[in-house]
């Protein structure tokens, strides 16, 4: 694959970005790992200017040599038409789930999830303590 320069990572950073905010169910279509790779190299759910983009870029080729390969050819598996794909969809009957991994957690929904977790394990605490099943 050969070398991505300056121009074409941007032009990718802004597709992926677009993707990510009008269809991210299509990041489905790849592995989590690929998508955490793709996010992790052209940053699609960050709002950045392309100075602070290409410094972005200069850092993280430094930190993770490998990644811009791997980002690379996730990045074309991610563009590269899958009529077959639409096709089984379409005639299918039954589902498939597959995750939308974010870049980062959502911290609100782990609250809130720790949240919950504390309400049931305090029931449970009280109904052993009433001789309750709950």
């Amino acid at each position: 694959m050969p070398r991505l320069n300056r121009s074409t990572y941007f032009i990718r950073h802004g597709l992926l970005s677009y993707m990510w905010d009008t269809h991210p169910q299509l990041f489905s279509l790849l592995s989590p790992t690929a998508q955490l790779e793709l996010h992790r190299f052209f940053l699609p759910t960050v709002d950045i200017e392309e100075h602070e983009l290409a410094s972005y870029r200069d850092y993280i080729n430094q930190l993770e040599p490998s990644l811009a390969h791997k980002a690379g050819k996730h990045f074309k598996e991610f563009t590269t038409p899958r009529p077959e794909v639409a096709e089984v969809i379409a005639k299918s009957k039954s589902f498939e789930l597959r995750p939308i991994m974010k870049p980062e957690p959502d911290l609100q929904m782990l609250a809130r999830a720790f949240v919950k977790l504390a309400e049931q394990q305090i029931s449970s605490d009280d109904c052993k303590r009433h001789n309750v099943r709950g």
